[in-house]
Parts: C-alpha cells; sequence; structure tokens
C-alpha cells in the first residue's frame, strides 16, 4: 500500500499484520485490505480533528447551508 496517510509506517505495518493475521483461512483480498486500511486513516484523521476542536484549535460554523470549518484564529484560547 503506497497510498500517502497521516499514519507512521510502523503503525501502517502494525495495523497490516493484525488484519491479515485475524482474516481467518479464507485470508482478505486486496481491496478489502485498502478499504480497511482508508478506513483506519480516516479515522485517524477524525480523531485529530476532533483533539483539534477539543483544545480550541479548530473551529466549526454553518452558512450557505452546510458546514464551515477552520483554524482559530487564537488557537490557545478555546
Amino acid at each position: 500500500m503506497t497510498t500517502p496517510s497521516p499514519v507512521s509506517k510502523f503503525d501502517q505495518k502494525r495495523f497490516i499484520r493484525e488484519i491479515v493475521d485475524t482474516a481467518g483461512a479464507e485470508g482478505i483480498s486486496e481491496n478489502d485490505l485498502r478499504a480497511a486500511w482508508e478506513r483506519f486513516v480516516q479515522m485517524n484523521i477524525d480523531a485529530a480533528a476532533v483533539g483539534m476542536w477539543h483544545r480550541g484549535e479548530l473551529r466549526f460554523g454553518w452558512s450557505n447551508g452546510a458546514m464551515t470549518f477552520g483554524l482559530a484564529v487564537n488557537a490557545r484560547t478555546p
């Protein structure tokens, strides 16, 4: 898997090993492994965004029928 991601190579190898090791006798297809990896990466991105929001570094809003978001101007003042 060569898809760029915010996850370290160490964690990528660990994740793939865990998925393959638990796939059972039928194994896992390359497509399913890729889908699992993409979901794992998205979970990491989501967790980082929630962490930034909790620290007051990311702000959310609503405008023109859509959610807006961006970095807080003063990241240390929630």
